[in-house]
């Protein structure tokens, strides 16, 4: 059995690769958070699918897994998704979906710690 600390564990090693810049290493441990959806693991593989960091560049992946993170609470995921939308990245500029995941930032910001 995996306790929660093990499981951030994935995402705080894969932090330490990225700040290396030895990005396939940080995406493996990216991936294994993932897999337990741990939201921070979440919110950087999707940086890094974005960036094209450690793997292809893949927006739509990263919009996928932007769109799990705000499930699970993630503020910076509604945010990175905001901004996507804002700048047509990878999507159809939407106005409205903008302010609509700016609002869900704004409120995931009060009810999590980030």
């Amino acid at each position: 059995m995996l306790f929660r600390s093990d499981i951030s564990s994935y995402d705080e090693i894969g932090k330490i690769y990225y700040s290396k810049k030895d990005y396939l290493n940080a995406v493996h441990y990216f991936e294994l958070g993932t897999n337990y959806f741990e939201p921070n693991a979440i919110y950087h593989l999707a940086i890094c699918y974005s960036k094209g960091e450690g793997a292809h560049l893949d927006l739509q992946k990263a919009i996928n897994l932007y769109e799990i993170g705000i499930s699970k609470g993630h503020a910076r995921c509604a945010y990175n998704l905001a901004f996507l939308y804002k700048n047509g990245l990878g999507v159809k500029i939407d106005d409205e979906k903008y302010e609509n995941l700016m609002r869900k930032y704004q409120e995931l910001l009060h009810n999590t710690k980030i």
